[in-house]
């Protein structure tokens, strides 16, 4: 491992906070999650690291997006091309942005052509929760698992017969945000209906604009539900999500670009229990990506348009007390259409996978193996060892390794543009992972300090052509050390909640950092309440990114921004709530070219009877 040297600042909060922490009494945290394993288990009890964000926190983080609700996970490094609805990449523990998997209600919405989720374009108001799972799960997700799993989860049962919702939201830039909605349940059948609409005139996002034009984003979203119990161990559900919109970046002041959105996923799933021990599980679902790609003289229109079905079956058997199997068989069927310059335009995989969760005693013990067939790129098989020792009620370590992969997608492969070259033999990125975590928890809180080593072969990066432009290229190995730490707990009666990422993302074949990557992520934030009244302040620094331009070695130089949140409980059914971004009005890039906003505010108001 890598000799990292933090500010003593960092040790000395990590420190304190366990300390404070190892004196309490034992608590059991039962979080229900699902992405870890593909069946429910606690946050405790998961051997992966996992970030739970319920719909109480989501509101509570005042977050206005999901890009700015993920910069709190310790391990996600987010880069934004300017405000909200701009192109947004996360680096999970310094790998590349196509090596994180996003889902919505399970589904994969990871874009066949960039290989990228677009999570900037999704309602935040219409997410029930969100499920991040840090490291690799390519033995039960295949491809694109790499780093990270990400799964926003948009609909829910309610065992009220009838809870409306509304909230109202107005901000800096002449934002304006409705959404509302209900949900309930009439008999064994649970119904979910929730509208969204967000417009802003935005800011000038390039720095580059001599116009110095605001970029506007606008987002029409609507989330239905339906599920019927035929018995108690028979449900058939289906659901739409769909966000529609237009998003506007400047070029260089001389032709605006408006970029109509539709991001869709559309399903339906049976389950079935046969007894205790198995259930089964059968979905069929179709993800879109619509974009239109419009210059204000008119001139380059294109398009495209990328469709996924995809068909699953899952089946998990309690074989005794100590093993729970999951088994199943996935297949998905990729579709490209419009005016993109594409050799090819479709592909299909056929994946096959299965997973032993072992308990004995104080041992837990995950195996999980899953193997690809895939039109593209052939065969390939990923795999999943963890185990995991409670020393005691209150204490877990943890020994992790894994096998992964990414294939190389269609713009990698096939692209005919020229300053961007495809390079069709291409080979799939492999990687080998390595974790060693410590973990425990007390009354008012848990901590979690891991190492974790990747090792990857056969990076794709762009390279320098010799006439202009880039071309992708495997690279012989890339190497990612880093640190994790995290801590939720309670200080002087208030919330705190911290974690510290250190990265040394190395390319071997140069021996340079990994490009855009920022080697230090810390966040931390404290909250308080009195009464009715809530504040909390939260501080978001990161370390300089290294090589953020294509076309030199420029660093960006790091930040911190600090936001204040304010809320007041009017009555039981009605909350008012106030938060100030980036208070110190401070000045940054997390992307190279691409202005972050200034100090900001968003006012809202919130009615859920209860």
């Amino acid at each position: 491992m890598p000799h990292f040297t933090p500010k003593p600042l960092f040790v000395s909060l990590f420190i304190a906070g366990q300390a404070i922490a190892a004196n309490e009494a034992p608590v059991v945290l039962d979080e229900i999650v699902v992405t870890p394993t593909l069946t429910p288990t606690t946050v405790a009890n998961s051997l992966a690291p996992v970030t739970l964000f319920t719909r109480e926190a989501i509101e509570k983080s005042q977050a206005q997006d999901l890009p700015e609700l993920l910069k709190r996970v310790p391990g996600l490094d987010v880069q934004q091309s300017g405000g909200t609805g701009s192109t947004t990449r996360i680096f999970s523990r310094g790998t590349a942005t196509r090596h994180t998997l996003v889902l919505i209600d399970g589904i994969r919405i990871n874009q066949p052509t960039s290989g990228q989720g677009q999570i900037s374009l999704i309602d935040l108001d219409s997410v029930e929760r969100v499920e991040i799972v840090r490291g690799p799960k390519a033995a039960i997700y295949g491809a694109a698992a790499m780093g990270a799993v990400i799964n926003i989860i948009t609909r829910k049962d309610t065992d009220k017969t009838l809870a409306p919702e509304l909230k109202i939201t107005r901000g800096s830039h002449k934002t304006e945000k409705y959404a509302g909605g209900i949900s309930g349940k009439i008999e064994d059948t649970f119904y979910s209906l929730k509208l969204g609409y967000h417009n802003t005139e935005g800011f000038n996002r390039r720095t580059d604009d001599s116009r110095k034009e605001n970029d506007g984003y606008r987002n029409n979203s609507i989330n239905a539900y339906l599920k019927h119990n035929f018995s108690e161990k028979t449900s058939l559900s289906a659901y739409l999500f769909q966000n529609k919109g237009e998003t506007e970046l400047d070029f260089g002041g001389q032709n605006n670009q408006f970029t109509e959105f539709t991001i869709q996923t559309i399903g339906t799933e049976l389950t079935h229990q046969f007894n205790d021990s198995l259930d089964l599980k059968l979905g069929v679902s179709q993800s879109k990506d619509f974009a239109d790609f419009l210059n204000e003289d008119n001139s380059f229109p294109s398009q495209l348009d990328i469709k996924s079905y995809s068909r699953v079956a899952q089946l998990n058997w309690k074989l005794n007390e100590h093993h729970l199997l999951t088994t199943g068989y996935e297949y998905i069927d990729d579709h490209i259409v419009g005016s993109t310059s594409l050799t090819k335009r479709s592909r299909y995989n056929h994946a096959y996978f299965i997973q032993d969760q072992i308990t004995y005693g104080n041992h837990d013990i995950i195996i999980g193996l899953r193997h690809e067939d895939n039109e593209q790129f052939g065969h390939h098989t990923s795999k999943q060892f963890s185990y995991g020792y409670w020393i005691n009620d209150d204490l877990q370590v943890i020994a992790s390794y894994g096998e992964s992969f990414a294939a190389p997608n269609f713009n990698d492969l096939y692209s005919q543009d020229t300053f961007y070259r495809s390079n069709p033999n291409l080979k799939p990125e492999q990687a080998k992972h390595y974790e060693l975590a410590l973990k425990g928890f007390s009354q008012s809180g848990r901590w979690r300090v891991g190492i974790f080593e990747t090792q990857i072969e056969d990076l794709i990066i762009n390279k320098p052509f010799p006439s202009s432009g880039f071309i992708r290229e495997n690279v012989n190995q890339a190497e990612i050390h880093g640190i994790e730490a995290e801590l939720t707990t309670e200080l002087l009666g208030w919330n705190y909640t911290t974690s510290l990422t250190l990265l040394d993302p190395k390319d071997k074949d140069t021996d340079s950092t990994l490009r855009a990557r920022s080697k230090q992520l810390v966040n931390m934030s404290l909250n308080k309440t009195w009464n009715r009244y809530t504040l909390g302040v939260e501080w978001f620094l990161q370390g300089k990114r290294h090589n953020a331009s294509f076309n030199s070695r420029d660093d960006l130089p790091g930040f911190g921004t600090v936001n204040l949140l304010q809320s007041y409980k009017l009555s039981d059914d009605i909350t008012l709530q106030w938060k100030i971004n980036n208070i110190f009005d401070k000045d940054y890039e997390t992307n190279k070219g691409f202005e972050e906003d200034g100090i900001n505010t968003l006012i809202s108001l919130i009615y859920r009877p209860n």
